[in-house]
C-alpha cells in the first residue's frame, strides 16, 4: 500500500518481496529525474519477512527512510548479514 498526502511524495507501508513490480505497476512512484524517489519513506508494520524483504530491492545507492518500532528495526537489523546490504554508504538507512 502506497499513501500520499500530496501526490509527490508517497510512503509505502511495508515492504513486500514484490516491491519492485508494485512500483512499476504504480506510474506516481517512478523516478521523476536521475537519482530521484518519490518514495519519502517506508512504514514496517512488523517484522514479518513478507513485510521487509524488499527493502533489500531498494538499495539502489539512494538513502531511504524507514519507520518502525524499536523492536521491529531490532529484528531487522540484529544478527541479519543481508542488512549490511542496506549499508553501503553512510545515512543510506534513517531509522
Amino acid at each position: 500500500m502506497a499513501i500520499s498526502q500530496d501526490g509527490r511524495s508517497w510512503f509505502l507501508l511495508n515492504a513486500s518481496p514484490e516491491i519492485r513490480e508494485q512500483i512499476e505497476s504504480f506510474p506516481p512512484l517512478w523516478p521523476r529525474q536521475t537519482r530521484h524517489s518519490p518514495i519519502a519513506g517506508i512504514v514496517l508494520t512488523n517484522g514479518d519477512l513478507d513485510h521487509g524483504l524488499g527493502l533489500l530491492s531498494l538499495r539502489e545507492s539512494y538513502p531511504i527512510t524507514i519507520y518502525a518500532t524499536d523492536a521491529v528495526k531490532q529484528g531487522f537489523t540484529e544478527g541479519n548479514v543481508l542488512y549490511k546490504t542496506l549499508q553501503r554508504f553512510p545515512d543510506q538507512v534513517t531509522w
